[in-house]
């Protein structure tokens, strides 16, 4: 089985920063596949093109924080994961 999801996160506000942060597109993979006996091998990543929000331009003089602490996505970039499942029982 495969998924794949495009999310788009519109411009938005930081109130604290005073400041408005552009949008952005993430793409997120899965793909897997059932092995014998019950079990699921799963490879994905979220955010797989390791986009970034836009840096804190305050960030130089001092605040400390290089991109906004409350970005819609996360500022971690990409996550890769590797999954295995088992189903007991039928």
């Amino acid at each position: 089985r495969f998924l794949g999801r495009v999310s788009f996160y519109d411009e938005w506000f930081d109130s604290e920063d005073g400041l408005v942060y552009g949008g952005e597109y993430l793409v997120d993979l899965e793909a897997g596949y059932k092995l014998p006996m019950g079990m699921e091998i799963t490879v994905g990543g979220q955010n797989v093109l390791d986009t970034y929000p836009e840096e804190n331009p305050g960030a130089r003089a001092g605040v400390g924080n290089r991109y906004s602490q409350f970005t819609p996505f996360g500022f971690n970039g990409a996550f890769w994961y590797l999954r295995m499942g088992f189903k007991f029982g039928r």
